[in-house]
């Protein structure tokens, strides 16, 4: 069984436990029969506490047990004996993803709702001040131009909310192909060279021509955001280059910046969703926080492997290891 299961007699000791139960509670069997624990030498947790001695009393219930590292879910059932006394099954389920997945739902929904309110709050504040003709005439051109930026990071931010949905409910529907990684990395090259022009970055491209099996336009937004990261968190007169190479029976993509790194207390979070290392950088930058969140998610589809090294004022550099076909 992949649940924990403890069977107790009326006089509250343990008459079976399996595997899994034995190790939620780090109990280890005796071989001698006579050894016979009272339920509370099992765990003294006050909530299996209180569900047993309810099962005891002939009343079953449900109840959460959490340590460090696990959440379970404790169910407790009465069984009443022949003298009209009641043992007690205890069934023992692992909720940890369940409960790690539902607190990430909530996180993403309160962050989707900051992320859209922000720019719509700017946009109405921007076009009242038009319609009331407070605005003079010549700054209503800046007015405009500040409500079509918050307008397109709105319109970034819900793509990329699309985009990841897609990977959340496996509805990517495109085909594998073979993909020319180097042909790719060359159209993002392109469709940045504007935005590293004005930022005083120069972006190149070095390595070999690459093939993978996978999906294109999956492909491109990986290469992208990196690529697009790298720009919005580098410095003046900055670097970012992309790098195709093969070894050991692996494609390897890489993308190294000069920027401003990110410290080590941070770096196991930066694939999360709407996490900023520097949140007002990435507000200024129109970043989204969602850009490394759908490389991690990419990189799964194509089953490929992601290594990451920053360090503070010392850049970063992100390795994309696929396989070779």
């Amino acid at each position: 069984m992949n649940e924990g299961l403890v069977i107790f007699s009326d006089d509250k000791t343990i008459s079976y436990i399996n595997k899994m139960a034995c190790g939620v509670f780090s109990f280890t069997k005796n071989n001698s029969e006579n050894d016979t624990p009272a339920f509370l030498s099992l765990c003294r947790n006050a909530e299996y506490a209180r569900i047993l001695e309810d099962a005891f009393a002939g009343r079953s219930g449900f109840s959460k047990m959490a340590d460090s590292n696990h959440v379970y879910l404790l169910s407790a059932n009465a069984v009443e004996t022949e003298l009209g006394l009641y043992g007690a099954v205890l069934f023992v389920l692992d909720i940890t993803e369940k409960e790690m997945n539902e607190e990430m739902r909530k996180e993403f929904t309160a962050n989707v709702s900051h992320e859209l309110k922000t720019p719509l709050t700017s946009i109405m504040g921007y076009a009242e001040i038009i319609e009331n003709g407070i605005a003079k005439t010549e700054d209503t051109k800046e007015f405009a131009g500040k409500i079509h930026k918050e307008a397109s990071r709105l319109l970034t931010v819900i793509e990329d909310i699309i985009r990841l949905s897609q990977f959340d409910e496996n509805k990517i529907k495109d085909e594998f192909n073979n993909v020319d990684l180097y042909g790719l990395c060359e159209t993002v090259i392109d469709q940045l060279s504007l935005k590293a022009r004005g930022e005083n970055v120069s972006l190149s491209l070095e390595g070999g021509r690459v093939f993978v099996n996978g999906i294109k336009s999956v492909l491109g937004d990986m290469i992208y955001n990196l690529c697009d990261n790298g720009i919005n968190y580098n410095k003046n007169n900055g670097t970012v280059v992309i790098n195709l190479s093969e070894n050991d029976g692996k494609i390897i993509l890489s993308v190294k910046d000069s920027g401003i790194g990110v410290a080590r207390v941070h770096q196991s979070r930066v694939f999360e969703r709407f996490y900023r290392v520097n949140k007002s950088r990435s507000k200024e930058s129109g970043g989204t926080g969602l850009g490394l969140s759908i490389v991690k998610h990419g990189a799964q589809l194509h089953k490929a492997e992601i290594q990451f090294e920053s360090a503070l004022d010392a850049g970063t550099e992100v390795r994309i290891l696929f396989n070779s076909q």
